[in-house]
């Protein structure tokens, strides 16, 4: 995608991560997590291999960022599974 993005000349993009590329130790403790809890020049420990990815689409897009595109990084904390309850956030917001 970053690569489609440069090659394209796109001013923009955003790329959905995932709270799983924090480190496994904050995640895991009464917390309250921040953007920068995650540093991109010291990566530690992400949530096994789906984190890693995301914290590579992370890192990949520090690169498009560089090229001159704005990319937006959000990091959600509950995904959608085809087994949610109707009233969950996500259904409800494209129910509106």
């Amino acid at each position: 995608m970053f690569n489609w993005a440069v090659n394209t000349k796109q001013k923009k993009i955003i790329y959905y991560s995932s709270s799983a590329a924090y480190p496994v130790k904050l995640q895991r403790k009464p917390y309250k997590l921040k953007e920068f809890d995650i540093n991109l020049n010291d990566v530690r420990n992400p949530d096994f291999t789906y984190g890693w990815t995301k914290l590579t689409g992370e890192i990949l897009a520090q690169f498009a960022r560089k090229q001159g595109i704005d990319v937006y990084v959000f990091r959600p904390f509950s995904g959608y599974g085809e087994d949610q309850d109707l009233t969950y956030p996500f259904q409800v917001l494209l129910s509106v």
